[in-house]
């Protein structure tokens, strides 16, 4: 099986290719403006150079973020047409879970954190470890802790504190509010890998692959972008209307 991911939640978006041996190829792409201009040849140029035809892919896998407004679209659009095009499955896997996928330690937890500005990030918890409450992203790597979030982040310094685990950071939002947590909880929060601050589409490849729902023919996720909260277009609307 030939699995294309693509995920454009972020300024740094990826695209790979994986069949069932592992990761054939990743590229990542730099800016909101190259997401657009540059998704589909770069597609095209990353299948030319490991030899597969666009009709051997048997599954696109979607980063349905949160992130990016625009970016999201641009990556739900262009993977659900080309979906429909080879009439193949479609997955939506949320790019905060490929996140944590990366960056997930043996023991404690990992918060993927995507920077939403004004001090919130979008957020979610996870850990290795499974437990009956807990949500399987990854069978026996990754489970995630209640939902997806958008706190502000004194409120999600609060939650982590309330963990008693030392926790792992990953994502954009780790870069910039990263020294802050540590302040707060101290030896607690592990320092911030420059690896996983960004997205990798090969995460969103393995989760979108291992999907139970796609081997019974069904979507891992609805295929719509996850927003958690309204644009600020839609929230001045809503404030002025």
């Amino acid at each position: 099986m030939i699995t294309l991911a693509i995920d454009t939640a972020t300024r740094t978006a990826g695209i790979a290719l994986m069949d069932d041996q592992g990761l054939l190829a990743e590229v990542s792409l730099q800016g909101y403006m190259t997401q657009l201009r540059d998704l589909v040849p770069n597609i095209a140029w990353m299948l030319e150079r490991s030899g597969i035809s666009i009709r051997d892919v048997s599954l696109v896998a979607i980063g349905r973020g949160p992130g990016s407004f625009t970016g999201l679209r641009i990556g739900m659009a262009t993977g659900k047409g080309l979906a429909q095009v080879l009439g193949c499955p479609a997955v939506g896997v949320p790019t905060l879970d490929a996140l944590a996928l990366a960056a997930v330690p043996d023991e404690g937890l990992v918060c993927s954190m995507i920077d939403a500005r004004h001090s919130r990030v979008y957020a979610a918890l996870y850990s290795a470890v499974q437990s009956p409450t807990a949500t399987e992203i990854m069978p026996g790597r990754l489970y995630r802790l209640g939902g997806y979030e958008a706190p502000e982040l004194e409120t999600l310094a609060d939650r982590l504190s309330e963990t008693g685990e030392r926790i792992a950071l990953a994502g954009d939002g780790a870069a910039v509010y990263g020294r802050i947590l540590q302040k707060r909880l101290g030896s607690r929060i592990k320092p911030v890998l420059p690896e996983n601050i960004w997205p990798r589409a090969s995460q969103i490849a393995r989760i979108g692959a291992a999907s139970e729902e796609r081997l019974a023919g069904r979507n891992i996720q609805p295929l719509v972008p996850l927003y958690i909260r309204q644009s600020s277009a839609e929230r001045e609307l809503r404030c002025n209307g």
